[in-house]
């Protein structure tokens, strides 16, 4: 009698399969290995080539990027540099602009005071000669002295000579801030020059207006040289320069003053040349 589970599979009309071959099997399972190992190879080679090419992707990405910032960045401080250096040049511009206005308003300046000192000199000069002259003689030789020359007498003694020029500009311009950035030594040297001779000559200036105010005060005692002080031309009566010499206040004004004006033709040349001297730096300097 069949066995029970031989009895079902007929019922079920299954045919009974005869054992696999082993080494058959052990093949199959060889080749399906290799095959699979082939392709996993071959995945990885393809993996590898994509991680590859993402990573180079990637660094290269990155380069770029850095690239790009590096040379935004450089950009950046080239024109920050760049801004700088044009508003540096703009603000020198501005100052050489403004030094060469000043420089040329005091050129012009002083070649005015030029002429004026060259006139003033000529004028101390001819009321000092005519203050000497009062000096050295006495008084009934100075009453002899003509109605018609007794005005040229008269004038050095109630004049005060101080300088009427533009020297008032040439202060306030040459004491300009703008001109401290100028260091030309010879401009310099002449500036100290003009200097020290400006303030001789303020003293002077100084002494010679209080001697004017004494001497209108002595002259205004005498009618007569009262009265021809206050005429234009002066009309001054015959001899009254007699009383006049004889007067010991006036004659003491008369020697002081007569010793300022020297010192003004002492210092009045000197200020000139150290005027000559700033206008030759101060051309030297515009023409550069």
């Amino acid at each position: 009698m069949a066995p029970e589970h031989l009895s079902s599979k007929r019922s079920f009309g299954l045919r009974e399969q005869a054992p696999p071959n082993k080494r058959l099997l052990q093949s199959r399972s060889a080749w399906g290995s290799r095959a699979a190992l082939a392709e996993g190879i071959l995945a990885a080679q393809q993996n590898r080539g994509s991680v590859r090419w993402r990573f180079d992707t990637m660094t290269n990405t990155q380069t770029v990027h850095w690239l790009r910032l590096s040379g935004e960045a450089v950009l950046i401080v080239l024109s920050i540099l760049a801004a700088f250096g044009i508003e540096a040049w703009w603000a020198q511009r501005q100052e050489a602009q403004e030094l060469e206005a000043t420089l040329v308003g005091i050129a012009a300046g002083l070649s005015e005071s030029q002429a004026a000192i060259e006139q003033h000199v000529e004028d101390v000069a001819t009321g000092a000669a005519y203050l000497q002259r009062f000096l050295s003689i006495d008084a009934d030789q100075a009453g002899e002295i003509p109605a018609s020359e007794t005005g040229d007498y008269l004038e050095p003694i109630q004049r005060p000579y101080t300088r009427d020029d533009n020297l008032t500009f040439l202060r306030l311009a040459l004491d300009d801030e703008v001109l401290k950035e100028l260091e030309d030594r010879d401009f310099r040297a002449a500036l100290v020059e003009w200097r020290e001779a400006i303030n001789q000559l303020d003293e002077i200036d100084r002494a010679l207006s209080a001697h004017w105010l004494e001497a209108l005060a002595a002259l205004s005692r005498h009618e007569a040289v009262g009265r021809a002080l206050v005429s234009t031309p002066p009309d001054v009566e015959p001899h009254v320069m007699g009383s006049v010499r004889d007067d010991p206040v006036i004659f003491s004004i008369a020697a002081r003053k007569s010793v300022l004006m020297d010192l003004q033709l002492t210092f009045l040349p000197q200020l000139a040349d150290a005027e000559a001297a700033l206008l030759r730096a101060i051309e030297a300097v515009l023409s550069r």
